[in-house]
């Protein structure tokens, strides 16, 4: 009696330890799972402009008031803006962010901004025609960054930039970033459910 009661116990004590190994795995999985899923996904094209044009982009309005230049945040390149005293010229981009009308997604806006000489002047930021940023008749400053975050989206989105400068004053557009919730790789969700599912069938096994 004694000598089955000690195995009992036994029994039930590397049912405990192996429980807790398993638990243990799941949990670390798990946590692997949710980190790749927190990866956020860049949603703009060329957003450094380091093609030395504007692929990617829509420009409108007073499109002769656009260029690349050398003077740039980062990288090689960035957009500049020069127009007429009462012109402005807007540079658009539909991004493929994800969301719905009962599921918004939230994204996220980097972007750096410079301006030179003096008013009068404006930039103005529009997400899907809202206005979300607007600075105006300020002094010269060098490049600031910028970041707006938690934008909605319900699909695709429309990011614009718009500008107005006298003739010799000059914007600076570098380094712009939007970033939304990214998904999980199939893959490796694949990989990490396989594995898990393995454990478990290993250590039914040796429970019984």
């Amino acid at each position: 009696m004694t000598t089955k009661i000690r195995s009992s116990r036994i029994d039930r004590d590397r049912e405990s330890r192996i429980g807790g190994a398993f638990l243990a795995i799941l949990l670390l999985a798990l946590a692997l799972i949710a980190s790749n899923s927190a990866r956020a996904d860049e949603l703009v094209q060329n957003g450094g402009f380091e093609s030395g044009d504007f692929t990617g982009w829509n420009v409108s309005g007073d499109v002769n008031g656009a260029a690349i230049s050398d003077i740039a945040h980062s990288g090689n390149w960035a957009a500049t803006f020069q127009t007429d005293i009462f012109g402005s010229v807007t540079l658009s981009q539909t991004l493929p962010t994800a969301g719905s009308a009962t599921a918004p997604a939230v994204n996220d806006l980097v972007f750096w901004l410079k301006w030179v000489d003096f008013p009068p002047d404006y930039a103005l930021v529009r997400w899907n025609g809202t206005p979300i940023f607007y600075l105006g008749n300020r002094q010269s400053f060098p490049y600031q960054r910028v970041e707006i975050p938690d934008l909605q989206s319900f699909g695709p989105a429309e990011l614009s930039f718009e500008f107005s400068s006298n003739q010799d004053s000059t914007w600076f557009l570098d380094d712009i970033s939007v970033t939304g919730p990214g998904v999980p790789e199939p893959g490796t969700l694949m990989l990490l459910g396989s594995g898990v599912v393995g454990l478990a069938g290993m250590l039914r096994r040796r429970l019984s």
